[in-house]
């Protein structure tokens, strides 16, 4: 059986596979089709903390280096 990942919808969200999904609705789905929801739509949450997928480290804002101040 392949991978499921469960999500939580935030919203009404119509789809062609699941029909209509309302707020509060868990819906539990293959890997890709929860990473649309929750990422492309954000229509959605996950709920497995597994399922979430790290993001990359580049994608975390760099703290700003500091310019030293001028000599008056």
């Amino acid at each position: 059986m392949s991978e499921q990942v469960q999500v939580k919808i935030k919203g009404i969200v119509a789809t062609q596979r699941y029909g209509t999904l309302e707020s509060g609705d868990i819906l539990r789905t293959d890997p890709d089709f929860a990473k649309f929801l929750v990422e492309d739509c954000r229509a959605a949450d996950y709920l497995d903390a597994k399922a979430a997928p790290a993001e990359p480290a580049e994608a975390q804002p760099k703290a700003a280096a500091k310019k030293p101040k001028a000599a008056k």
